[in-house]
């Protein structure tokens, strides 16, 4: 009966639907399935600009650094995000430097691909031929030990390393010095070995640095020499010990063996800020570059007493003075003057505030392997500060060529935000950027296109004033 009188309506040109309960059901239905769209559609940019439906990569990367585009306002928000985090973080110029060298590198990983850690510091030694009252925050007598790796581990391990895919490498000590008696042989060992095929940096008190070592490793990418004191008197006071004459000689003999032999080392010593560091830093700064000395590096040790005779007045003081200084040398190309930290950042390595991660991955770890005088890997050099004390495998067991990827699955585990309580200056830094970074390219596919041309230029522009060259990027000076 009903689809008689329908298609009989029908046929008159009535619509059943139009009738009132069809409307209003059907008006129903439709609101409801409108806001359930609109709920779960993405909303729009306030550009105007949906990024997320490009498909075509290389267009979106012509558009969004396009300046006749609606990406205009994109770029503008990206730039003072930014713009915003450097001012919030401390980053330093050695991360600037490893990022604008090794961009590539760094893209791959944030996009997700798996590459094997190039990289390795050796902390080769827990034996010290010095005592400073500032090592490690002046906490280095509840971590000293006897621990060094010796000559037939040594042997091993740079096999390990020439089958590996590590290319970098750092020679120091966590609480020791890689000249002191007991890991000496070690140390020049490695050297021996790796020289030819891994790119070496060396860092040591400089009080051991004899002939041997100054011709084993007169081809390193640096040697930085943490001279720290002025004279022979602080020397004393700061390290326990007379040295800063012996110290001096041997920063002389490399600088000569390396003009002899026309190498390329860089050459780098150190020196902790204190309230009186004007006295003589002139002079010293004028006679270690007639020595032949590349780069003169002022830094803030931690938790270190007489550092808090540097009031925000006397700090600004010193670092205006020392500015004129690194000034006065900008134009030479062998030789400059770098001040490691401002004001704000000093009063946070002198306080240990603001240095405790809030970021979830730690990409640097997973990268940059970290073996300890012990023979075991743990996630880098200052973790016994922090809670994740794992040890990735003894040296003996664990093979850097045949377990990198068990290692990084590992490390992979670690949480800064809840297991770190502290990060030394460059890994800070480095994880802070690669952090944000992917977040950011994860929000935005086009993000790193933008930030290759224009990010790592707002970042070099920030940054130029803190400028400590890196433990890892390419010798520069």
């Amino acid at each position: 009966m009903i689809q008689c009188i329908t298609k009989e309506r029908k046929q008159e040109g009535y619509d059943p639907m139009c009738n009132g309960i069809y409307y209003k059901a059907l008006s129903v239905i439709t609101a409801l399935l409108t806001i359930s769209f609109s709920l779960s559609a993405e909303p729009p940019h306030p550009s105007g600009i949906n990024i997320r439906t490009y498909h075509d990569h290389k267009k979106l990367e012509r558009d969004v650094l396009s300046p006749n585009t609606n990406f205009q306002q994109l770029r503008s928000e990206w730039t003072s995000d930014f713009e915003k985090l450097l001012c919030r973080n401390r980053i330093d110029f050695a991360t600037v430097s490893y990022f604008k060298g090794h961009w590539d590198q760094i893209r791959e990983i944030i996009e997700g691909t798996v590459l094997p850690p190039d990289y390795l510091e050796v902390l080769i030694s827990d034996v010290c031929n010095a005592n400073c009252v500032y090592c490690r925050g002046g906490k280095r007598h509840h971590m000293i030990s006897n621990h060094f790796i010796s000559q037939t581990s040594a042997d091993q391990l740079a096999e390990d390393i020439l089958r590996s895919p590590v290319r970098r490498m750092r020679l120091s000590g966590y609480v020791g010095d890689p000249f002191a008696a007991q890991a000496y042989s070690s140390s020049i060992t490695l050297g021996q070995k790796l020289s030819k095929t891994v790119s070496f940096g060396v860092v040591t008190n400089g009080i051991g640095f004899d002939q041997k070592a100054q011709e084993t490793f007169i081809n390193a990418e640096y040697v930085n020499f943490s001279l720290d004191a002025m004279s022979e008197e602080e020397h004393f006071r700061l390290k326990g010990r007379k040295g800063f004459e012996i110290v001096l000689k041997h920063i002389r003999d490399f600088c000569s063996l390396k003009s002899r032999l026309q190498s390329n080392v860089s050459v780098r010593v150190s020196f902790i800020m204190r309230h009186d560091i004007l006295d003589r830093a002139e002079d010293i700064i004028r006679e270690l570059k007639q020595a032949g000395v590349n780069i003169i590096i002022f830094k803030t040790a931690m938790k270190y007493d007489d550092q808090s005779r540097l009031t925000p007045g006397t700090w600004e003081k010193i670092e205006e003075e020392l500015e004129k200084l690194k000034q006065r040398y900008s134009d030479e190309p062998d030789f400059k003057v770098v001040i490691s930290d401002s004001l704000n950042n000093a009063s946070e390595i002198l306080t240990n505030s603001s240095i405790r991660p809030s970021y979830p991955r730690c990409y640097f770890a997973e990268h940059h392997l970290t073996l300890f005088a012990d023979g075991f890997f743990r996630a880098c050099c200052d973790s016994f500060w922090n809670n994740y004390q794992i040890k990735f495998g003894h040296m003996d067991k664990v093979l850097i060529a045949r377990d990198w990827q068990e290692i990084q699955r590992q490390l992979k585990k670690l949480n800064p935000a809840k297991h770190c309580s502290i990060c030394p200056r460059f890994p800070n830094s480095y994880n802070i950027l690669m952090n944000y970074l992917s977040s950011m390219n994860s929000e935005y596919p086009g993000y790193l296109d933008w930030f290759a041309h224009e990010g790592l230029n707002i970042l070099s522009s920030q940054c130029n004033r803190i400028d400590t060259p890196s433990p890892m990027q390419k010798n520069s000076a």
